[in-house]
């Protein structure tokens, strides 16, 4: 009996650490799952998700440099840089920055606010958000599909919940610096979205796989006609 109970506390203690680990890398986290099930599910809307995750991680060195001169806010004093990037252990994109001119995009390179982490958190929630929108008539079409929607809603704002709790509780970000990090990603995330919608006819983002509703053919008539009553007589 008290091996089981040993073994059970060792259980917990593992996935009580592997869960704060993996909130701490969140964002790497995400962009690895993406990029590796958009390989083996063959799926362009998972990796244009990917390397739009990516394409962030260059943008915001960018955006912080510029909210950091306009807005004198940086990390907590006592923040561990390194715990707070958001990325895994020795990954660093601004390092690749940092090789360039330090007249050019050298400059970048230097820590900023707000955080990445809070910024991919809000280019994330805009990014799925925005599907029920964008597939609404694929989603009202099935009332599994509405559920589904809908319960995936709520497990992202319980994710995101849950992840800027632990960001403020580990000294990493503020609530102010949060919200505001979250409101830049956001944007991003909405602009980059509609776009690629846009661009590609919904299929770039289409994450779910869902069958495209269309109502009308390429020449611009109706796809369905009723038949005409006395029609054939």
């Amino acid at each position: 009996m008290a091996t089981v109970v040993l073994s059970a506390k060792s259980l917990a203690g593992f996935i009580n650490t592997a869960f704060k680990y993996n909130l701490q890398v969140f964002p790497d986290t995400i962009t690895a799952g993406a990029l590796l099930f958009s390989m083996l599910f063959q799926s362009p809307p998972l990796a244009t998700l990917g390397a739009s995750f990516i394409l962030l991680n260059f943008l915001h060195p960018s955006i912080a440099a510029l909210t950091t001169r306009a807005i004198s806010a940086t990390l907590g004093a006592d923040a561990d840089p390194g715990m707070c990037s958001g990325h895994f252990p020795g990954v660093s994109y601004e390092d690749l920055l940092s090789l360039s001119s330090e007249r050019t995009m050298g400059a970048l390179s230097r820590p900023g606010w707000p955080s990445f982490y809070t910024v991919f958190m809000g280019y994330l929630a805009a990014w799925v958000g925005a599907l029920p929108a964008l597939y609404n008539r694929e989603i009202t079409a099935s009332p599994r599909r509405m559920a589904a929607a809908t319960f995936g809603m709520v497990v992202l704002g319980l994710v995101l919940l849950i992840a800027l709790v632990y960001r403020v509780g580990s000294g990493c970000d503020t609530v102010f610096g949060s919200l505001i990090g979250m409101a830049v990603g956001a944007v991003l995330g909405g602009l980059v979205v509609f776009g690629l919608a846009w661009v590609s006819d919904r299929r770039l983002t289409n994450l779910l796989n869902f069958p495209l509703i269309r109502g009308k053919a390429v020449d611009g008539k109706p796809i369905y006609v009723c038949k005409k009553e006395g029609a054939g007589k």
